[in-house]
């Protein structure tokens, strides 16, 4: 039976972290719908560490994450000492990235809540490995699926409370 705790060799949402002395052993994964980034030691979830916002390692040391926005994976920092792991994000998708959330300006409360699951998808196409022209397309079409659902749920509210 194979262990539940056993480090992940084979898990494609875990990806290595190389710190030296702890090659092997942490991995990072990235937020989800509902879920931050996180930190894993062995396979299981790294403890809190001493300072909000940051995990224990092993050996004693604190580690953070950072980056989410701007890179296909996060930075680690430990000792003040950044460890890059993914790409950095072209300026132009990481603007097209938070476009939907322009919906604010249009529909309040309502936009916020079209936009801000607009941006979630964006976020989430930045991370596949696909070209730019094919991510910025679907990043329009992301923005544009979520002016649609704005619009189309705010006018049925309308009608709804009008009577």
């Amino acid at each position: 039976m194979p262990d539940a705790f056993a480090a992940p060799d084979h898990d494609p949402s875990h990806h290595p972290v190389p710190l030296p002395g702890l090659e092997g052993r942490i991995t990072v994964t990235l937020p989800g719908l509902v879920t931050g980034q996180k930190l894993h030691v062995d396979g299981r979830p790294a403890p809190k560490g001493s300072k909000w916002g940051t995990f224990a390692l092993p050996d004693g040391r604190d580690a953070t994450l950072s980056g989410g926005f701007t890179r296909t994976l996060p930075t680690v920092t430990v000792d003040g000492q950044a460890h890059e792991l993914g790409e950095a994000i072209p300026i132009p998708l990481v603007v097209l990235q938070f476009l939907p959330i322009g919906l604010v300006g249009l529909g309040g409360l309502l936009g916020g809540i079209a936009g801000g699951l607009g941006v979630g998808a964006n976020m989430a196409i930045n991370r596949q490995g696909w070209s730019m022209p094919v991510k910025a397309g679907a990043m329009l079409a992301v923005a544009g699926v979520s002016f649609v659902g704005w619009l189309a749920f705010a006018t049925g509210l309308t009608l709804l409370l009008q009577g």
